[in-house]
């Protein structure tokens, strides 16, 4: 029997920012959903900002499986998972689950997933880390607007590291510009029909 199911299910029980107080908990199945709207939108600006097309499907479907190996691995902060020690072996670490994850399955099944989570596809690869550091920084935001003193640093480092990345992407810049400068937003008049 394939534990798939169980493991799309069991992301819900995975918490993320463990060891930092959070006003709003969040899990893994929640940042997926985040991250794979925020590709969304982060490939359509680039599609026509840059002319180009992109795998949708694929790129959606990898954002969807993106933190599937956290259902073993658990979350754990970018700035340990990248540590000069650790991410070699971290790495080793989440392609042993990977190769794991989904025994049982048909061979199509089993295939498809495979090819997604071993995506070779460096612009799908960019665009799912991208959204999934803005996903982090808009987290960070939320919890300082709330007044979370313990994202303070998190938001300032992640907005640094933004910055910076919306000189260089210019689909990143225009998402800054359209969704970030205000978030989150105040007034929440969308939800009134007004």
């Amino acid at each position: 029997m394939s534990s798939l199911l169980d493991i799309i299910y069991q992301l819900r029980q995975v918490p993320r920012w463990d060891g930092s107080f959070q006003f709003e908990k969040e899990d893994v199945s929640q940042h997926s959903f985040s991250v794979i709207a925020i590709s969304h939108i982060l490939c359509e600006l680039k599609e026509t900002l840059e002319g180009k097309k992109i795998n949708k499907e694929k790129l959606l479907l990898y954002a969807l499986y993106h933190d599937v190996t956290e259902v073993v691995s658990t979350h754990i902060i970018s700035p340990v998972k990248k540590n000069s020690i650790l991410k070699d072996p971290f790495n080793a670490f989440r392609e042993q689950i990977k190769n794991s994850l989904f025994d049982n399955l048909p061979i199509t099944l089993s295939d498809t997933l495979s090819t997604i989570l071993n995506n070779n596809d460096l612009e799908i690869q960019e665009i799912v880390e991208h959204a999934d550091h803005v996903d982090a920084y808009c987290k960070s935001c939320i919890e300082v607007h709330r007044g979370n003193k313990d994202f303070i640093s998190i938001q300032r480092s992640l907005g640094d590291k933004l910055d910076n990345l919306t000189k260089e992407y210019p689909y990143l810049k225009e998402f800054q510009n359209l969704f970030l400068k205000d978030f989150p937003l105040e007034n929440k008049n969308y939800r009134y029909l007004n």
